[in-house]
This record gives C-alpha cells, structure tokens and sequence, in this order.
C-alpha cells in the first residue's frame, strides 16, 4: 500500500495540564488542498506547527513523503498570520535573504529567483519597497513570496488573513487560489469559511484538540450531520459564499 504524502498519526500535544492535540490523525495526498476548521482554540495551529516541527509532540508521529520534517529542512513552508519581514529590507531583499540562509543561493542567484516569487504573487513593481510602504496584504503576499521560493513540498497557512481587513482579505486569497489551481499541496487554516468551501478538496473540522469532521469539502460545508459542526457552521453563516441552492418558484396557477 503506498503511503499518503503527509500522514500524521496519532498526534498528541501537551503542555502542562492542558491537551491541545487529542490523538489526531489525518492523511493529505499529494495535489490536494485541505481546509482546517474549527473554533478557536480546537487545536487548528498547533496541527499546523507540529506538522512543520516547531512544536514537540508528546505522542505520535508526523512523516512528509515518508520522512520527519524538521525546520529549516525545506520539506514543509509554513505562512503566518504576522508577516515577520525584516522592516529594514526590501521585499525582494527579504525573499532573497532566505534562499541565501536556507538554500545558500548566490547574491545573484537569490535576487533573480526573488523577482521571479514576486511576480508569481503579482508584486515585482513593488520590489524595491519596505514593508512600511505596502499595505497589509501586500507584505502578506511577500511573505507567501518567501515561502515559495525555497521551493517546499507542502506548504501550511495559518490564518493568513486574520490580521486584514476585508479588501486586503481578498487579495491574499485570490493568490493561495491560484496556488491551489497549480497543485500545490496545502494545508490552510482560515476562518473564511466561503474560502474554504470553495478552493478545499477536503474540510477538516477540529473541536477540542480532536477531528470530529473530516470529508471532501462540499459535503462538509453542504451536509454537515455533525451537531457541533452544524453549531459551529451557523456563526459563520454570514460570512459563507456558498449557499444551498433556492427552490425554484412556483408560477402562479399552474
């Protein structure tokens, strides 16, 4: 039986009294797209760090195409919802400064591969600027520039929108979409549940450190059967951009 490109297997996490992570498995095949969902606090992000190793596990295991991620590795890429560009480099200087560290790229090297990420996220015109001169949604889409260009073989969002506001909202999504369209393997965790719904080939819902939901997305979000879902699904209800089908009309007299 070949194994899955990420499998996480009995997932534990602890710190002092408190379970964060309950026994989580979960298995993600190449080219696919899986949302994470689930109220704060169900344990969503510390899925993420501890599939990336920037968090210990107490049990379990994680493997990325049957190998154990490390940081710095350059297996898994990661996306945060605090951009953490160094504010005295330019957005091509922050994108080339990590394939220098991480992948030990010449000068030359990194900034060429630099343009070519920003150009990818829609930013070579803004280049030459710090992240004091773009808007939040710009240096988001440079730090998802960063993250492309060392290359990983999975990449995880973790809330890559909290800290926008709507219109800059859209423009990070719109990029992560077109990543998906190229078969990126991802794991996103975001709160835009229309989002989710419509670029994820699977929904994941966490509540408690556990996976209550796990399904091709559109069952998830359309049929959830799940009573904490369904709960859960409500508050959001406003913010989705799928909706059932309406009914067709009945014409008078017929």
């Amino acid at each position: 039986m070949t194994q899955p490109f990420l499998l996480a297997e009995r997932l534990e996490r602890r710190v002092g009294d408190t379970q964060i992570l309950a026994g989580i498995d979960l298995s993600v095949e190449k080219g696919e797209v899986v949302g994470l969902i689930g109220p704060s606090g169900s344990g969503k992000s510390s899925l993420l760090r501890c599939i990336a190793g920037l968090d210990p596990l107490t049990g379990g295991r994680v493997l990325v195409e049957g190998r154990v991620p490390a940081p710095g590795d350059g297996i898994v890429g990661m996306v945060f919802q605090q951009f953490n560009l160094w504010p005295h480099l330019t957005a091509q200087e922050n994108v080339a400064l990590a394939l220098r560290l991480a992948r030990k790229k010449s000068r030359a090297e990194a900034a060429d591969r630099a343009r070519a990420m920003l150009d990818r996220v829609g930013l070579l015109k803004l280049a030459d600027r710090r992240p004091a001169q773009l808007s939040g949604g710009q240096q988001q889409r440079v730090a998802i520039a960063r993250t492309l260009a060392v290359e990983p073989h999975l990449i995880l969002f973790d809330e890559p929108t909290a800290s926008l506001d709507p219109e800059l909202t859209t423009e990070v999504l719109d990029v992560i979409r077109g990543l998906a369209e190229t078969g990126l393997t991802m794991l996103v965790v975001s709160h835009e549940m229309g989002f989710v719904a419509s670029v994820a080939s699977r929904a994941v819902f966490l509540d408690h450190g556990k996976v209550l939901v796990d399904g091709p997305a559109r069952s998830v979000f359309r049929d959830a059967a799940e009573p904490r879902l369904r709960r859960f699904l409500a508050t959001y209800l406003q913010r989705v951009a799928w909706a059932p089908e309406p009914a067709t009309p009945v014409t008078p007299g017929a």
